[in-house]
């Protein structure tokens, strides 16, 4: 668990970061910064989520393991030498993620995915029921 170091027992959701980092779904940092000095690596628990890490999460967490050929790229704006490539083509693959087809957001051109801006709630709730309950159908009101 040395993982969780930047942890402390008292963080409410350790042991569920523990779990995640067990069944490598997460894996924290590991250089300082931006780990505290003396504590690498480390988890940073209270640190916001990007859409990248959003998409390695849920490739990690529903096994996807597919191969992608380096070639491919879905999003204008997540190249093969981005360390979040793999885990958003997985994703995408899976219909886990959709990106952004118009511009604005998109700046590189269209689609794009914006791996380095935060997550919202109601992205990750997409995210979560497109990984994990791809074939629920959504209630009419």
């Amino acid at each position: 668990q040395r993982a969780l170091m930047a942890s402390p027992s008292t963080t409410p959701c350790r042991v569920n970061v523990q779990r995640a980092s067990m069944h490598n779904v997460i894996s924290g940092y590991s250089a300082s910064p931006p780990c505290p000095a003396g504590q690498v690596p480390c988890f940073l628990p209270f640190n916001d989520v990007t859409r990248g890490q959003m998409a390695k999460i849920d490739a990690q967490a529903g096994g996807y393991t597919d191969v992608i050929p380096s070639t491919q790229q879905t999003f204008t704006d997540v190249a093969y030498s981005n360390p979040f490539w793999v885990y958003v083509e997985r994703a995408s693959l899976h219909g886990v993620i959709s990106g952004y087809s118009s511009s604005p957001p998109c700046t590189t051109g269209v689609p794009c995915y914006l791996p380095g801006n935060a997550v919202t709630r109601g992205q990750t709730s997409k995210f979560i029921a497109n990984a994990f309950y791809p074939a629920c159908q959504t209630p009419q009101r």
